[in-house]
């Protein structure tokens, strides 16, 4: 996803969002920062945005079962092959 959403530079909501659904696409991995109280209210447009866009919602240890789970400890350098 280029160039992101960039949640972490002092921008509005709004700005937070539309860089995020304008540029999302099939198996991106988007991160955000929920330390900032912008990215907290983008957070409910940018979630019915990608819902609406028919993309699915998981965390990291259900990304990764199909590649073997998450282990405490363990380094993981990339996810399971597509």
């Amino acid at each position: 996803m280029e160039p992101g959403p960039q949640d972490w530079r002092h921008i509005s909501p709004g700005t937070i969002d539309r860089r995020l659904l304008n540029h999302v696409r099939a198996g991106d991995i988007v991160s955000l920062h929920d330390r900032y109280a912008r990215t907290l209210t983008a957070l409910p447009r940018i979630l019915t945005g990608l819902a609406s866009s028919g993309f699915a919602f998981v965390t990291v240890p259900q990304m990764l079962a199909g590649s073997g789970g998450t282990y405490p400890g363990m380094l993981y350098h990339h996810g399971p092959r597509t």
